[in-house]
């Protein structure tokens, strides 16, 4: 039996990244008064950033970003910082490429929008301390103030 086991000594991240299967999320910047937005299908979330995948990259001058996610309950605009934009090959020929963009959070990813994007987690964990997974003890230590709930764009 084959194992496969985690290459941790390459990876630069500081958080564990979480799937997010199925999750979408908007992706918004505005250009003078005029919001734009593009749809992303989200691979997958830490506390520091999340990789989408887009039909195109945002355009180079587009700042600041927004995110928010269209899983879950929350509707939160949460600014985030363009780290790499990446076309993916495509498997078809004649197929649309698209484009594997990662992003990092400006503040740390608020603790109701990272649980909804994450599927099948509970409530109900007890605290096991810093060193553990357990969202509970992060959202009792880090959260945030009240969130951006509009579908506006904050400045």
């Amino acid at each position: 039996m084959i194992q496969a086991t985690p290459h941790v000594t390459s990876d630069r991240r500081s958080t564990l990244r979480y799937a997010t299967p199925g999750a979408t999320a908007l992706l918004g910047w505005k250009e003078g008064n005029v919001q734009r937005t593009m749809t992303l299908r989200v691979q997958d979330i830490s506390l520091g950033g999340l990789s989408a995948i887009a039909d195109e990259p945002p355009p180079a001058d587009a700042a600041p970003l927004w995110v928010m996610f269209q899983t879950g309950v929350t509707r939160e605009w949460v600014e985030v910082t363009l780290i790499a934009s990446q076309k993916t090959r495509a498997l078809v020929v004649f197929a649309k490429r698209s484009y594997l963009l990662r992003m990092r959070f400006s503040d740390s990813c608020p603790y109701n929008v990272f649980k909804d994007a994450i599927a099948g987690f509970s409530s109900d964990h007890t605290s096991r301390g810093p060193s553990s997974d357990d969202l509970r003890w992060w959202s009792l230590n880090f959260m945030r103030s009240p969130s951006k709930t509009s579908n506006e764009m904050p400045l």
